[in-house]
C-alpha cells in the first residue's frame, strides 16, 4: 500500500505541473501596422512585418505561431470592399515572396506553408516578414473610386499548432486600398487590347486613292463617366505640305457616325464606368476625291482628348 500511495502522489504532482505550464501566460506582445495601398500597387508583391515580444520566463513558452483571419471573405481569396459603392478588390497575405503560400486562420492550418511559426526567448523581440499582394484582377468593371477596406484578426499562440497551444495575444490588421478617379485613353490597332502606353496612331495611306479607308480603335478605361473629343489642326482636311492651299477632303467616323472636324467636338460620351478591359470606339477615316490634285505629301494632325465627367 505504501508504494501505491507513492505512485498516486507522484502522478498528481506531474498532472498539476503539466496543467500549470499549459495555462501559464507566455507574455506575448503582438504589434501590427495598418496596410495602405493604391491602385498602382496592383500585381506587385510587398514585404510587410509583424513584431512579437515575449515577456515571460515560463517553461514551454519557446514555441509560437501566428494565425490570420479571412476578414470579409468566406474563403481564401481575401477582398477589400468599397462600402460606399459595393465594389471589391482582391488581395492576399502570403508566407513566401512568390505569393503561393496563403496565410490562414487557426482552424484551417494544415501544413507548415499555412502559417508563421518559430521559437522566441524571454524578452526577445522578433520581426516576422510576410508578403502582401493586390490581385491584378478586379472584376468585370473598372473599380470605382473610393477607399476599399478589410479588417484581419491576427492572433499569436504559444506552443505548437499540431499538439498543444494557447492563445496569447491578438491585434487587428486594417487594410486600406485607395482608388482615385481615373480615366485613361489608348489609340490601338483595330481589335487590339487597351495599352496605356499606346497613345498615338499614324494612318499612312501611301498613294492616295478615292474612297480609300483606314481604321483604328480608341479604348477608354475609366471609373467615372467620360467624353472623347477630336480637334483637327487643318479643320478636317489633308493639306499638301509643299503647296499652300492644296487640300484633300476626308471623313472621320466614330462607329457609323461621321464627325464634324471643323471645330473641337465631342465625338463619344459615356456616363458610366467602363469594363475593366475598356470601352472601345471604332474609328474609320475615308479619303474623298483626289482627282487632279497636285502630287506631294498631304497630312492632318488630329488630337484626341479624354475628359472625365462625374
Amino acid at each position: 500500500m505504501k508504494n501505491n500511495y507513492g505512485v498516486l502522489f507522484l502522478y498528481l504532482i506531474l498532472f498539476f505541473f503539466n496543467n500549470f505550464s499549459l495555462l501559464a501566460s507566455c507574455g506575448h506582445e503582438l504589434s501590427v501596422d495598418q496596410i495602405q495601398a493604391s491602385l498602382n500597387d496592383i500585381g506587385n508583391t510587398f514585404t510587410k512585418e509583424f513584431r512579437l515580444k515575449r515577456k515571460s520566463s515560463e517553461l514551454l513558452c519557446d514555441e509560437f505561431f501566428l494565425s490570420l483571419s479571412r476578414g470579409n471573405s468566406s474563403g481564401y481569396l481575401r477582398f477589400a470592399r468599397n462600402e460606399a459603392r459595393g465594389d471589391v478588390l482582391f488581395y492576399n497575405f502570403y508566407k513566401n515572396s512568390q505569393a503561393t503560400q496563403i496565410l490562414k486562420p487557426f482552424s484551417d492550418i494544415a501544413s507548415q506553408s499555412d502559417y508563421l511559426f518559430g521559437t522566441i526567448l524571454n524578452n526577445q523581440n522578433l520581426v516576422l516578414n510576410f508578403y502582401f499582394q493586390i490581385k491584378p484582377v478586379y472584376g468585370q468593371f473598372a473599380p470605382r473610386h473610393g477607399v476599399y477596406q478589410d479588417r484581419i484578426l491576427v492572433e499569436s499562440y504559444s506552443g505548437n499548432r499540431f499538439s498543444t497551444s494557447k492563445r496569447e495575444d491578438s491585434e487587428t490588421l486594417q487594410v486600406k486600398i485607395h482608388v482615385p478617379k481615373f480615366s485613361e485613353l489608348s489609340l490601338v490597332d483595330s481589335g487590339s487590347p487597351f495599352d496605356k502606353n499606346d497613345t498615338t496612331q499614324v494612318l499612312d495611306f501611301g498613294e492616295l486613292e478615292n474612297q480609300e479607308e483606314l481604321n483604328f480603335d480608341i479604348v477608354v478605361v475609366s471609373n467615372v463617366g467620360h467624353e472623347v473629343l477630336f480637334s483637327s489642326q487643318n479643320l478636317g482636311v489633308l493639306k499638301n505640305v509643299q503647296s499652300n492651299g492644296q487640300t484633300v477632303q476626308y471623313e472621320m467616323y466614330v462607329g457609323n457616325q461621321i464627325k464634324n472636324l471643323n471645330t473641337t467636338n465631342v465625338v463619344a460620351s459615356n456616363s458610366s464606368i467602363t469594363p475593366s478591359s475598356g470601352t472601345r470606339y471604332a474609328v474609320r477615316v475615308k479619303i474623298k476625291n483626289v482627282d487632279n490634285k497636285l502630287p506631294g505629301l498631304y497630312n492632318d494632325n488630329v488630337t484626341v482628348t479624354l475628359r472625365a465627367k462625374d
